[in-house]
């Protein structure tokens, strides 16, 4: 799509990543996994590939030549200067690494509750109000247009910690998993107790 309507393109971009999410559950197939006999040989692979990606990106230059904006789901191929067979091809190795990574990942995290355990779990609303104030910083001021020194730089980053913070507390935290739970449509469902 040449334009981004209620972000129809993002939504088709990640929906391969929603459908594994849904269906990929610990007590199905990770925490079999993590119960066999392999789970030790799997962590170990874990490792080895997360540790493979970092040397990667730390070796190889050319993937600094990529726009960054291909991951972004936003943008069709036009816009990125692709053919359609060589977005296409760019596209599924992102899936790939991305879900490969992602199970690496997984693999490698405690199984409990660890002190950053309630920052992972309350970043939605991080998520969805970041972007009112980016948008406002970036439409309304110039506070983003140089940052090219380091006192920019630490505000900066004092403003996205301030952010985080502000936007990871309680009433925002309740008020996204209030809309997040709501049932958009209750009364299409019927009752089938009777």
């Amino acid at each position: 799509m040449a334009s981004n309507f209620i972000s129809i393109p993002r939504i088709v971009y990640f929906f391969p990543f929603f459908i594994l999410g849904y269906h990929f559950r610990e007590k199905n197939i990770l925490g079999r996994v993590r119960r066999s006999r392999y789970a030790k040989g799997f962590t170990a692979a874990a490792v080895l590939v997360i540790a493979a990606f970092i040397l990667y990106l730390a070796l190889d230059t050319a993937h600094l030549d990529v726009t960054p904006k291909i991951f972004y789901g936003r943008y069709n191929y036009d816009f990125l200067e692709q053919t359609p067979l060589t977005g296409i091809a760019i596209r599924i190795a992102a899936y790939l690494v991305g879900a490969l990574l992602t199970l690496a990942f997984l693999f490698v995290m405690p199984k409990g509750e660890t002190p950053l355990s309630r920052l992972g779990r309350d970043t939605m609303s991080v998520y969805l109000f970041h972007g009112l104030v980016y948008n406002y910083l970036k439409d309304a001021t110039e506070l983003l247009d140089d940052v090219t020194t380091a006192g920019n730089f630490v505000l900066l980053f004092m403003g996205v910690l301030a952010t985080v913070y502000l936007f990871s507390r309680k009433p925002f935290v309740e008020f996204t998993n209030r809309i997040s739970s709501l049932d958009p449509a209750p009364a299409l469902r019927r009752d089938t107790s009777a």
